[in-house]
This record gives C-alpha cells, sequence and structure tokens, in this order.
C-alpha cells in the first residue's frame, strides 16, 4: 500500500486497508449479510465487529459526528 497519509484538499485523509478499520469490518460483514444465504451468520459478524459507540474516541470532527449520525438511520 502506498502512504496512508496523503493531502486532501485544505488538509490531510488516511487511506487505510479495509480490514484493519472496525467500520468497514462492519460493512462488509453486513453487505455478505444482505446478499448470501448464510445472512445470520454473517450479521452476527458485522454486530461482533462493533463495539461501544461509533467513533467515541474522535472529537470535534465533523465528520465522525456525520458517521455516529449515519450508523443511528
Amino acid at each position: 500500500m502506498s502512504e496512508p497519509e496523503v493531502p486532501e484538499g485544505p488538509g490531510y485523509a488516511l487511506r487505510l486497508p479495509r480490514d484493519p478499520v472496525d467500520v468497514h469490518r462492519f460493512e462488509d460483514a453486513l453487505a455478505r449479510a444482505r446478499h448470501t444465504s448464510e445472512a445470520l451468520t454473517d450479521l452476527g459478524a458485522a454486530l461482533a465487529a462493533w463495539r461501544g459507540p461509533a467513533y467515541a474516541d474522535v472529537t470535534g470532527s465533523a465528520g465522525a459526528q456525520r458517521e455516529r449520525t449515519r450508523g443511528r438511520n
């Protein structure tokens, strides 16, 4: 993978592989649950990947707030 920190707009963005990021593991497992015969197993995997409130350690970020809101819908 190339450098994880890349210039974007007036600041920087982190480009990380999907697997180490819990929200991506959750979304991937949820997508599998929607499209496979193993839906309950995949839904269980999605729920197991989620621990605590979304982005609990990220403060002062409009992006994190949007993601927290998105997760409730």
